[in-house]
């Protein structure tokens, strides 16, 4: 099947025609046009997945380089259901290890239901390199082996690399680069979204900072995304974003105790209405 949104059929599960519009069925970590809504953890999908220069967010989901950026071990689990539909729920467990050479980071997803199942496997690494005299950037790669089953049809499975570069133009600013699946792999003869995009974080204080993505699909035009996190107390995090191509506005709230972090975020996609999601994160 080499289409990128369907129909999916599914007599022995609901002995009726389920039709409906899969968003994302090749949805990319930060894909474009019909990506799965809210994947990628609370700080990005918070904030309109503006998340290419996302400094500090462990998940990294637009760049591989931004968990370069995070000083500590970090573990997190993160699901959400699209659209309120059963069959779009989605589900992931991240882990992040500093160690001497740099950071390591072992996703694990999931995606779909029954009669169809998209699971991936991603490995990570960043790690820093001289800049300049004081400056440096943070390098990082990440291979991800992903398997779709489809009841009824033969399972398919392809092996992505994506490269990301995150550095300092500021203090207070933040620039990053990212392009996904530079290897162009393939999944039942259909490219898998190739992506490019650059973002910059403004951290304008220590309780709030801005962050704005450009993401180019390879076959779908420029997005737009740009988020604000706020936090008014020292244990409470307010995150707000909007996306273009298309439109999704985004809101997230997330409390933090000591090392815990729990969240929640919501999204409206300006057609298909509102989708969930939940996570919760330990940091050490």
């Amino acid at each position: 099947m080499t289409f990128r949104c369907f129909q999916i059929i599914s007599q022995q599960s609901h002995n009726v025609i389920v039709s409906f519009l899969i968003t994302g069925l090749l949805y990319a970590g930060n894909g474009a046009a019909c990506a799965q809504s809210l994947v990628g953890g609370p700080a990005s999908s918070g904030m309109g997945h503006a998340s290419t220069a996302l400094r500090g967010d462990f998940w990294s989901p637009g760049n591989p380089a931004v968990s370069g950026s995070v000083s500590g071990r970090a573990i997190g689990l993160f699901a959400s259901q699209a659209f309120g539909l059963d069959e779009l729920q989605h589900s992931s467990i991240r882990y992040v290890e500093p160690l001497s050479p740099g950071n390591f980071g072992l996703e694990i997803q999931s995606f779909g239901f029954q009669d169809f199942r998209d699971t991936r496997a991603a490995f990570d690494f960043a790690r820093a390199l001289g800049f300049g005299s004081t400056r440096k950037l943070i390098a990082g790669v990440r291979v991800q082996y992903r398997h779709i089953s489809i009841t009824g049809y033969n399972s398919t499975s392809a092996i992505g690399i994506s490269l990301g570069a995150l550095t300092s133009l500021l203090p207070s600013l933040s620039l990053g680069f990212a392009a996904s699946n530079v290897n162009q792999p393939k999944v039942a003869g259909s490219n898998l979204d190739r992506n490019l995009s650059v973002g910059l974080l403004y951290e304008a204080s220590e309780r709030m900072r801005f962050a704005g993505d450009v993401l180019k699909e390879i076959r779908f035009p420029v997005s737009f995304r740009a988020g604000i996190e706020v936090k008014p107390a020292d244990v409470l995090i307010v995150r707000s974003g909007i996306t273009t191509n298309p439109t999704r506005f985004t809101s997230g709230i997330a409390v933090r105790v000591t090392n815990i972090e729990a969240s929640f975020t919501t999204e409206r996609h300006e057609n298909l209405g509102w989708s969930p999601a939940a996570g919760l994160s330990i940091l050490w």
